[in-house]
């Protein structure tokens, strides 16, 4: 990548250097899908007898002599510590950190790989913790537990219990930790477990006896290595792996054997999953049921954390969900404990999106101890404890102990607080939100938020009348009550006689539901009318095609345009949701919006507007944000029904789920309207193979195809709800199929990643058609998304190579590469869509506008264009050379029409009064093609030429705080500077004049600040870059001085600048009070 500007280029060099370096590095696998900048690095120093790291701008010190436990395995070190913004709960072992931290209201996972330790942040929403998957396979007949627990006459206060536990692994676990990793991850997980306990008020500690390689390598659910392990030491002869299992528990006298594994949402099913304790006779427990399974890491929206061995052993001893069914219970009284928006216990079980997910402290229900402010738990109804203190003698007597291994050390209660607003957790009614502590009136809204703090009937007054929205007859004030009012909070609208969500005093067609808006008042409305704005442009080209691509590894969606590759900029950020490799797209041709999945979620993007955001449109589960909810956090596969607009305004969106059970699997709809949603209460799609999961959607017409994950294809049509499968089934030529197209010539082209190739079915015979491609042989692997040109390509995303590829479709000719790197990191699916002809397509004096910043030739690098947007008008900066060779800024301004820019082109000079004058030289014309590509021609004097010009992109990052723009004097005296800012990358180049008034300019290094800019300037010097000059383009780089920039509250700039010889002069500058006069930068296209 080269800047336009020569002197930038040592520092662009270095900026490529230090990301192709982080691109090296080996971010830790157990948390693949989130975004780069989600990966800090953490160097430990242990120094005067205290280890401490660097995170978030601070320095983190922890005394090696706090409270601390040991394994006696090693000389591994956990602790629990409270910080001055929050808390850490971790195990230090040799070279290695594995815990989690709260710091600055940012949770961090603390984990370690072969590349070093990490602090890796989790995105505030769109995860799920700990997902449970808990095994009914054992009784929940309450009245005979409670008889065989009183029958064993076993005591609830038996002291210092000790339950022993083996932990067994697999390979895949092994390599993620290697060496003593992975004792230091074990050693984590009961570290938790064991101040789980004390945070409780249980007398019970878990101890490890052993860490023990298996040869159980099945990449399957949880729930059948549960079965597999059970039923092993049942008979005592283990199987597919487990054949030594039986004699190292035997052998090490554990009460529990446990599991650990690699996390996979698709193939474990949930983080977790364990039995209960089966009472066997009036004095006997069956030890067989002592079982349980960890899945460790990330997977899509799903994340299994440190509490997973607490909440999994709970289920051993009898520990329910805090949403268990009554019959499920072991006992009565055995379930978790949770107040909704605020926390809950260890034991809480909320489906993945649920925001209540993120609300876990260290505790098991007990009323007797004091968490979140309150009882943590209700006498009767929410007890774990008493029923873990009822049965924690039985399961340690699973098994004699004969173990030498240190007992755990001494617990006390952990005093946390986790959202560092000074109110200990213990005490804190709303522990994970800082900025609030109590709830007087106990209605779940905390008081500084509450518009009626003693009141739990009320919480808000919309109309501020002092009556509360849930009592308020006319909640928005407008004459018109609740109950007639279908707008019960918009004092502008009352009725919606379309059903279509807006109102009739803002809807152009109130009896209209497919339309809302007629922008040109000619009688059509916008979502059938060609040319909204009635400009003569019209708003899409049936002809082009722009390519969507969800880019995994960074976390975002990226804009290409699909004819030549170039890069358009990023569609949806990373702060707008988590893309992983469940995400889907799908385009809705009706209204001209996308949906797509994101953070469990699935969303909406109106691609018809330039200043869209992505909106909520149903939610895994219940959140008033949201039209409904999927109940469910793993969508897996969508597709848009985009069939002719019908009477009701609604197009289908049909979405699948992963399965995770063995029951079959279903496609589902919803009916969405502009503003509207129908939920469809009954499977669009059924009779799927049993246990099978759809990860991919495609239609042709009315023919529905379903990509199975266990290679099969099904097809069905909208008026016919069951799916059949095609041929038999036996789809022996796909291994691990990721992606489908179904082409016009009765074609399904297959993405196979564990070939490597694409392959063929034939749809009409349902057999082998061959390969399409074979990739491997290209020099590319991990083919994903997939899709079809309306000009006959099929473009194929490679995802480790960061490519997109292009075949004809007709012939199978491999036709190059589109797109190379342009942001993309690990590229999923992608989807093609109309390009925009119209981008303001309500506005008709607007048609496009470019994209603010440095323009250039990369063929004459060295010198470029720096375009100001101002509204309609159009600033252009020419940064070029004279004939000396010396440097020279020309300027021109007009409006931009439709496309074209077309003006003088003009010199100005400053006079000795600080005035300037004006000359025209020439003329200038800009033609652009899109926000990001132009023709420029220009004219001075007899000379003349023309050149492709294009937006120049230093960083594929979004701006945190994007100063570009044309900045000056409030009374714009004829000189400034121009900002250009690309993600965190920020660059000046100034025009100002020389101390003969001639137009001069310079250019900064470039810098990461956010606002408050110290910068080198220096000036460049070309012989051949001037407009007629000729030759190999060069330049000469000479330093300049400083200046100085804050561009936050109250700008300004201060100047110390000497022109380097021959030029003549200074440039100084006080802290000269400046604004940006161009307008405010939209997100770039």
């Amino acid at each position: 990548m080269k800047l336009f500007l020569s002197i930038v280029t040592t520092a662009l060099f270095g900026f490529i250097s230090s990301q192709s370096l982080a691109s090296s590095e080996i971010h830790p696998e157990a948390f693949a899908g989130l975004s780069h900048d989600a990966f800090n690095r953490l160097e430990l120093n242990n120094k005067s007898n205290q280890l401490s790291f660097e995170l978030d701008g601070e320095l983190i010190g922890l005394p090696f002599s706090i409270t601390k436990s040991s394994t006696g395995h090693s000389t591994n070190v956990s602790f629990t510590w409270t910080l001055p913004n929050g808390y850490i709960s971790a195990t230090k072992g040799e070279n290695s950190l594995f815990g989690q931290m709260h710091l600055n209201n940012k949770h961090f996972i603390l984990t370690t790989n072969q590349a070093g330790i990490w602090a890796v942040e989790l995105p505030p929403t769109g995860l799920s913790f700990n997902d449970c998957g808990f095994a009914h396979g054992s009784s929940s007949d309450q009245a005979k537990n409670t008889a065989y627990i009183a029958q064993s006459n076993l005591s609830d206060k038996a002291a210092g219990t000790i339950v022993d536990v083996l932990i067994l692994h697999d390979s895949a676990i092994s390599n993620r930790y290697p060496g003593a990793l992975l004792q230091a991850r074990v050693d984590q997980y009961l570290h938790v477990t064991n101040q789980t306990f004390a945070n409780s008020g249980i007398d019970l500690a878990v101890r490890q006896v052993g860490l023990e390689l298996t040869n159980y390598n099945f990449d399957d659910s949880n729930i059948n290595l549960l079965e597999q392990l059970q039923q092993s030491i049942e008979i005592g002869v283990g199987s597919q792996g487990l054949s030594n299992v039986p004699q190292l528990r035997a052998d090490s006298g554990a009460d529990l054997v446990i599991f650990l594994r690699t996390m996979d949402i698709e193939k474990r099913g949930n983080c977790g999953v364990a039995y209960y304790p089966l009472p066997i006779d009036n004095n006997n427990f069956d030890s067989s049921y002592g079982v349980n399974i960890l899945a460790d890491g990330m997977s899509s929206w799903s994340i299994c954390t440190d509490q997973l061995m607490a909440h999994e052993i709970g289920h051993n001893l009898g520990a329910g969900h805090h949403n268990t069914e009554p019959e499920d219970r072991f006992l009565p009284d055995g379930t978790g404990f949770a107040k909704l928006g605020q926390y809950g216990t260890v034991m809480g079980s909320f489906g993945t999106g649920d925001a209540n997910r993120f609300y876990e402290l260290d505790y098991f229900s007990n009323p007797a101890v004091q968490c979140g402010g309150s009882p943590c738990g209700v006498t009767g109804l929410s007890n774990n404890t008493r029923v873990i203190n009822q049965l924690k003698t039985v399961v340690a007597n699973y098994q004699n102990s004969l173990s030498n291994a240190p007992l755990p050390a001494d617990f006390g209660v952990a005093l946390t607080d986790l959202d560092s607003d000074g109110v200990l957790d213990r005490d804190d009614e709303f522990p994970f939100h800082n900025t609030e502590t109590t709830d007087t009136d106990g209605d779940g809204v905390g008081d500084n938020s509450d518009a009626f703090p003693t009141n739990p009937n009320e919480t808000a007054d919309f109309d501020e009348d002092g009556l509360g929205d849930n009592s308020d007859p006319d909640g928005d004030n407008d004459g018109v009550d609740n109950i007639s009012d279908v707008f019960d909070f918009d004092p502008s609208e009352t009725e919606d006689s379309d059903r279509d969500g807006v109102g009739n005093n803002a809807d152009d067609f109130e009896f209209e539901a497919a339309e809302s808006k007629d922008s040109d008042g000619d009688g059509t409305g916008n979502n059938a009318d060609l040319d909204d704005d009635n400009d003569g442009v019209i708003d899409i080209d049936t002809t082009k095609q722009d390519l969507l691509v969800i880019s995994v590894g960074n976390n975002r969606m990226l804009r290409f345009d699909a004819q030549t590759g170039l890069a358009k900029g990023i569609e949806v950020l990373p702060n707008d949701g988590l893309f992983t490799f469940q995400s889907d797209l799908t385009y809705d041709e009706n209204f001209k919006r996308l949906f797509f999945t994101s953070a469990s979620s699935v969303k909406t993007l109106d691609l018809m507007n330039p200043y869209a955001t992505p909106k909520l449109l149903i939610s895994p589960y219940y959140n008033p944000a949201a039209l409904t909810n999927l109940n469910t956090g793993f969508p897996l596969a969508i597709e848009a029904n985009e069939q002719a607009l019908d009477p009701n305004g609604t197009t289908d969106l049909f979405w699948t789920k992963i399965g995770r059970s063995n029951a079959a699997s279903d496609v589902r709809g919803f009916s969405i309207g502009q503003n509207t949603l129908s939920t469809y209460a009954f499977p669009f799609f059924s009779a799927f193979a049993q246990g099978e999961n759809i990860i991919d959607i495609e239609r042709v017409g009315q023919q529905f195809y379903f990509l199975g994950q266990v290679n099969s294809v099904y097809r069905s049509t909208r008026e016919v709800f069951d799916s059949e499968i095609l041929g038999n089934g036996n789809y022996s030529w796909l291994v691990d199929p990721y992606a489908m197209v179904a082409t016009d010539d009765g074609r399904l082209i297959h993405s196979d990643q564990a070939r490597n190739k694409l392959v063929i079915t034939n749809i009409e015979t349902a057999s082998y058609g061959g390969i399409f491609a074979d990739l491997a042989t290209l020099g590319y692997s991990n083919p994903t998304g997939m899709d079809i040109t309306k000009d006959g390509r099929l473009l194929v995303a490679v995802s480790d190579q960061n490519t997109i590829l292009q075949f004809n479709l007709d012939s199978q000719e491999f036709l190059g590469e589109l797109i190379v790197g342009g942001g993309m990191n690990q590229p999923h699916k992608m989807l093609l869509v109309p390009q925009l002809a119209d981008r303001f397509n309500q506005d008709k004096d607007k048609v496009l506008r470019p994209n603010a910043g440095n323009w250039f030739n990369p063929a004459t690098s060295g010198r470029g264009f720096n375009i100001g947007v101002f509204d309609n008008r159009l600033q252009v900066l020419w940064f070029t050379y004279d004939d000396d060779g010396l440097p020279i800024w020309y300027t021109s301004a007009d409006f931009l029409l439709g496309h074209e820019f077309d003006t003088e082109l003009l010199k100005t000079k400053m006079d000795f009064d600080g005035s300037v004058s004006i000359e025209s030289i020439g003329h200038i014309n800009i033609t652009f093609d899109n926000e990001r590509a132009a023709t420029m021609r220009w004219q001075i004097g007899d000379d003349m030429g023309e050149e492709a010009i294009y937006w120049l992109q230093f960083s594929g990052e979004p701006e945190s705080i994007n100063h570009t723009g044309m900045w000056s004097r409030p009374d714009t005296p004829g000189w400034g500077t121009a900002v250009i800012t690309n993600g965190d990358k920020t660059v000046m180049i100034p025009f100002i004049y020389d101390e003969d008034g001639e137009p001069r300019w310079v250019i900064s290094n470039v810098s990461e600040s956010l606002s408050q800019f110290d910068l080198d300037m220096v000036a460049v010097f070309s012989d051949t870059l001037c407009p007629s000059c000729s030759g190999e383009p060069d330049s000469t780089i000479v330093e300049a001085g400083s200046m100085e920039f804050d561009l936050s509250g109250n700008p300004y700039w201060s100047s110390d600048l000497t022109w380097p010889s021959p030029v003549a002069g200074s440039w100084q500058l006080d802290q000269t009070a400046i604004i940006r006069i161009s307008s405010v930068p939209t997100k770039p296209r």
